[in-house]
């Protein structure tokens, strides 16, 4: 499966919960967070995801994060 679906997948998995980048490359066991940023950057463009400064569900910490939006 593509980084960029897997990703996809792991945002949906914890809506309506937030992830911060190094986060997701953390569940996903991805080394590159920089390609992650790109590809979370690019859904966050889209009306399914939220991308804003808020607090990310795993490590409390008060980042840029992405949550799917309601279906």
């Amino acid at each position: 499966m593509l980084i960029g679906q897997r990703i996809n997948d792991l945002i949906k998995e914890h809506r309506p919960n937030a992830l911060c980048d190094k986060c997701i490359c953390e569940e996903l066991d991805y080394y590159s967070s920089a390609d992650a940023a790109l590809i979370a950057e690019a859904l966050g463009t889209t009306p399914e995801f939220d991308r804003r400064r808020g607090q990310c569900v795993l490590c409390q910490n008060e980042r840029i994060v992405i949550r799917a939006n309601p279906t």
